[in-house]
């Protein structure tokens, strides 16, 4: 059985672990990760982890990451890890959360667009190569 909790800073080198292992990108400083960040633990293991930072501007944050480890996808937790986020965001005061995903990350994508998410152009790109722009008002 899969639970979701907020992160504790111990819970944050293991985040950067599982970072570079589902992004296949640069690790993740684990003394430098702000916002707020939640893990999926299954027992003792960590499987999963989101982030959610303020995006600097008006009433906006960002949802900065998001990864799940293969054994654990496919049970809904992406989209448990957007609902938290969405009402971490309301509860901060937040109207509208942005993010972006690689073009390629279909099923990411897909839970997004299905919990409502729409795609945007920018005005300037910030995200990585390849990015798909999204948001939604909360």
């Amino acid at each position: 059985m899969l639970c979701i909790e907020r992160a504790v800073p111990a819970d944050y080198p293991v985040i950067a672990d599982i970072d570079l292992e589902v992004m296949q990108a640069n690790r993740l400083d684990p003394t430098s990760l702000e916002g707020r960040w939640w893990v999926a633990r299954r027992g003792a293991s960590i499987v999963g982890y989101a982030g959610l930072e303020y995006a600097g501007y008006g009433e906006v944050g960002f949802l900065c990451r998001v990864g799940v480890q293969p054994e654990a996808r496919g049970r809904g937790l992406h989209r448990d890890f957007l609902r938290i986020r969405e009402a971490e965001a309301r509860k901060l005061g937040w109207t509208r959360l942005i993010t972006y995903v690689h073009r390629l990350n279909v099923a990411s994508l897909n839970n997004c667009v299905q919990c409502g998410y729409r795609a945007y152009a920018p005005s300037e790109e910030w995200g990585c190569d390849d990015a798909v722009y999204l948001y939604r008002d909360v």
